[in-house]
């Protein structure tokens, strides 16, 4: 034990020494703080290799024999079973349009797309005298176009679709400052007043235009023409009142609600819209540079970008043969179908013959199920490239609050060689044992007894407080460019909107996942 001092002599070292010295003494005059000090132990060990010759060993030379840190190993398995995701939260300005069925799963999704849409800044059209006008005397359009620009497909690019396209209604808007989900209800906002309703055909790559460079913008749009009167309508709204487009809000509320764009038969194909124009084209009067007098063909561009709002609606149909908790694999399915739920053994890996130990880390790995791969099929579909650990009832809030993995209550994992590796859920565990005890009320100073019928309550009301959701998520990166490097920043975690899907090892029927576990106790 260190006895009281004269501080006039010593160092800063000696100072920093002494300290750790004196927090290893008590872990000897109070054996019960051991697993709380215990961390702080390990850390004055690494700090007494910065001591001078004299003091290296001082942390060691006051510990009691008997008492050194010692490290062991466990493996748990944690059940893994599939459930039906359900609707997501759409919180993404990128659309889907079209019908899949995934060769591998036999799981089919459809998916349109409601958007609205809003001028240019600084919109402006010619001045009035100069449009040419139909028959009545009023402002004519040439044509109306509604054209889905895209980066990427799934699918076949020559499967024949067949869409549907819809004015949305003027009185049912939908409006900034809510939260809409996948199983959005597009009658909501449909009225039988719409100005626009009409189908078309269309693929991906146009037949006509295959010998047109794949890498031009024509094969980067899909386009449907609508009627031109409608094109004609929204020409007139803004000479009758030219306020209506300077804002988005003023647009899409008296000008044009936006359209519900929807996949009305064919099967084989999935645009990935990046974003859409609505594109009206009229000519107008001029004079050329040489003074004589020539019409032009204007054009006037509205497009649905993040200042205006996109709901994507996903219809997923799964196989029953896919729930069958007896498979030997769980499925994630995105944009909304199944994810895999795991329930973690945490009073196993936290109690018992673990309850002094302190838990250090906990890896998890998740490997992909060799049984349904279906990679030689060009039209099967990929892994999702991220998964989401997170806890089963924060799962929601999670998305609604936009948070970002804090490798506590959440997780982020990349697909890499057939697996997806959580590294170290320790925390995870510990926050699930933390909001348990909290929920259930107990407290420091309770007896065993007390505890114990405490949470007997607390389980019985929520018997799945150690459930965990493996989430298929969208992750975006900002790059970061110092001198030294180039480093890339999470700066958002979205529902997977994008067709995915990956089969894991597990199930009922199957191998469980397994959880890693290094600790740390004193002898």
């Amino acid at each position: 034990m260190i006895n009281s001092f004269d501080a006039r002599f010593l160092t800063k070292t000696d100072y920093i020494c002494s300290a750790f010295a004196g927090m290893a003494s008590a872990l000897y005059l109070y054996p019960r703080m051991k697993k709380f000090l215990l961390s702080a132990a390990v850390l004055a060990t690494a700090l007494f290799a910065a001591c001078d010759d004299t003091t290296e060993a001082a942390g060691f030379e006051v510990m009691p024999q008997g008492d050194d840190i010692a490290t062991s190993t466990a493996v748990f398995s944690a059940p893994t079973s599939t459930v039906e995701s359900g609707s997501v939260l759409v919180a993404t300005q990128r659309c889907y349009l079209g019908c899949m069925v995934d060769p591998t799963t036999g799981v089919r999704t459809r998916a349109g797309f409601l958007a609205q849409f809003r001028p240019i800044d600084d919109y402006a059209q010619p001045e009035r005298s100069l449009i040419v006008e139909d028959e009545n005397g009023l402002p004519a359009c040439d044509s109306c176009e509604l054209r889905m620009y895209f980066i990427s497909y799934y699918g076949d690019s020559l499967a024949s679709m067949n869409v549907r396209v819809r004015e949305l209604s003027c009185t049912r808007i939908m409006e900034e400052g809510q939260e809409y989900y996948s199983d959005i209800t597009p009658a909501d906002y449909l009225d039988d007043a719409s100005r626009v309703d009409l189908s078309a055909a269309y693929s991906i790559i146009d037949p006509a235009k295959k010998n047109a460079s794949a890498n031009s913008m024509y094969y980067r749009s899909v386009s449907v023409r609508l009627p031109a009167a409608y094109g004609a309508e929204i020409i007139r709204a803004y000479y009758d009142n030219p306020t209506a487009f300077k804002t988005p809000y003023g647009f899409v509320h008296n000008v044009c609600p936006g359209l519900y764009v929807e996949n009305t038969g064919g099967v084989g194909s999935m645009l990935n819209v990046e974003f859409s124009t609505l594109d009206i084209y009229y000519s107008y009067r001029g004079v050329k540079s040489d003074g004589t007098d020539t019409v032009y063909t204007g054009v006037s561009r509205m497009a649905a970008t993040e200042e205006v709002l996109q709901n994507t609606c996903v219809e997923t149909t799964l196989p029953e043969t896919l729930l069958d908790p007896s498979n030997p694999y769980t499925l994630l399915l995105s944009p909304a179908g199944a994810n895999t739920v795991m329930d973690i053994p945490v009073d196993d890996i936290l109690g018992g013959e673990h309850a002094a130990d302190t838990l250090n880390s906990a890896q998890l790995i998740l490997s992909r199920y060799a049984g349904l791969d279906g990679t030689e099929n060009p039209f099967a579909l990929q892994p999702p490239a991220h998964l989401l650990l997170v806890p089963e009832s924060e799962r929601e809030a999670f998305f609604l609050e936009r948070k970002l993995p804090d490798g506590e209550t959440s997780m982020l994992a990349a697909y890499n060689n057939g697996a997806y590796s959580f590294d170290n859920v320790a925390l995870l565990i510990k926050h699930l044992q933390a909001a348990r005890l909290e929920g259930a009320g107990v407290a420091d100073t309770d007896t065993e007894p007390m505890r114990a019928q405490k949470l007997a309550v607390y389980d019985a009301a929520n018997p799945r407080w150690n459930r965990v959701a493996i989430v298929p998520v969208d992750a975006e990166y900002t790059s970061v460019s110092t001198l030294a490097a180039t480093s890339k920043i999470l700066t958002r975690v979205r529902n997977a909107l994008s067709l995915s899907a990956v089969a894991l090892s597990g199930g009922t029927g199957g191998a469980a996942p397994q959880l890693r576990c290094v600790y740390s106790h004193f002898e």
